[in-house]
């Protein structure tokens, strides 16, 4: 069952505008405050007592800002940086625009994620107790949930940098990627929705994310295969395997073997066929991969 917290920050409440915060240096008041509510944070959340209110500023960037300069000048993780203003990577808007900030750490996910990082966090911390707050962002008003104090974990970490999924076999040569083609065997003209990665029968297939397996068999098109589940509503789909070494709902890590390279199914020789789908809709493997 889903335990949420509903309690809004009065701090958080929707205001317009936000302070603004000039400078990132002593002497700015709003800098100030912001520098002493962190330090309060920190001394009441490790002694257990009641934390202090989220209140969130207005800054605008300038031309060296960078995500990580901003966090270590706030003393926040840059996860909360990062969160509240759903940055998709860790580059900053143009310098001028305007960005929040918050004054205390903590990481946020809208109560209706959109994003692969907003649904991984929304999935990995479905049952952990949250704070709602509301924030007028730069794209109108959303509802976050709030986690005080906490910063990315690691499958988080690993969406926000680009490096969710790792290469599913060691050595990776692509013969086929996603899209229409013609099929190699029938010639037949269709949607190809994973990549085809040529290797040596035997090689080690690599599970590209921790998860749980959900289906292994056997297909008559795709022959042997894996199917692993992921937070965020994500699957990796591994076929023409020459041998399965998992079994229905193990738990797997990233980079640990699943199977080996075959060329079972319908194939025109050994090679792994590879798809990452969410909510069963068909990514490029290609662009997800580091």
């Amino acid at each position: 069952m889903t335990a949420y917290l509903f309690i809004v920050l009065l701090g958080a409440q929707a205001q317009e505008p936000y302070p603004l915060m000039a400078v990132l240096e002593r002497g700015d008041p709003v800098f100030d405050s912001q520098q002493e509510a962190v330090r309060l944070f920190y001394r009441q959340f490790s002694a257990g007592e009641e934390l202090p209110e989220l209140t969130l500023y207005e800054y605008r960037l300038q031309p060296k800002d960078t995500l990580f300069g901003l966090a270590a000048r706030l003393s926040v993780p840059y996860a909360a940086i990062a969160t509240v203003n759903r940055l998709q990577s860790t580059d900053l808007p143009e310098a001028g625009e305007t960005i929040l900030l918050p004054s205390i750490p903590g990481v946020f996910v809208p109560l209706f994620p959109e994003t692969d990082l907003e649904l991984v966090i929304h999935d990995l911390r479905r049952d952990e107790v949250a704070v709602i707050v509301p924030v007028d962002t730069p794209a109108g008003p959303v509802m976050f949930r709030f986690f005080p104090g906490s910063d990315f974990l690691g499958e988080e970490r690993s969406t926000y940098l680009g490096v969710l999924f790792r290469p599913p076999l060691r050595t990776i040569e692509l013969s086929s990627p996603f899209g229409p083609r013609n099929h190699p065997v029938t010639g037949e003209w269709g949607f190809h929705a994973g990549v085809d990665l040529v290797s040596t029968t035997g090689a080690p297939v690599l599970a590209a994310r921790s998860g749980t397996v959900q289906a292994t068999g056997t297909d008559p098109v795709m022959g042997n295969y894996v199917l692993l589940k992921h937070s965020g509503g994500f699957t990796t789909f591994y076929g023409h395997l020459d041998t399965i070494r998992v079994s229905l709902n193990d738990p797997v890590r990233s980079g640990m073997m699943i199977g080996t390279v075959g060329s079972t199914g319908v194939t025109t020789g050994s090679h792994l066929h590879f798809e990452i789908r969410q909510n069963n809709d068909p990514r490029d493997p290609v662009k997800l991969l580091p």
